[in-house]
């Protein structure tokens, strides 16, 4: 998945439809927070910056 800029509930949906785990944060105001894994994100993005 990519950054907060992607983080929408329909996204989201679309993701887990596919059975694709969204590894990002929540963005800063939403009323839930998401939980997602630190360490997974991180590594996801140095993939990206590559």
């Amino acid at each position: 998945m990519s950054d907060k800029g992607y983080d929408a509930d329909a996204i989201r949906a679309d993701l887990a439809e596919w059975k694709i785990e969204a590894v990002m944060p929540g963005r800063s105001n939403r009323r839930v927070t998401i939980d997602y894994d630190r360490a997974l994100c991180r590594q996801r993005n140095r993939i990206e910056r590559m």
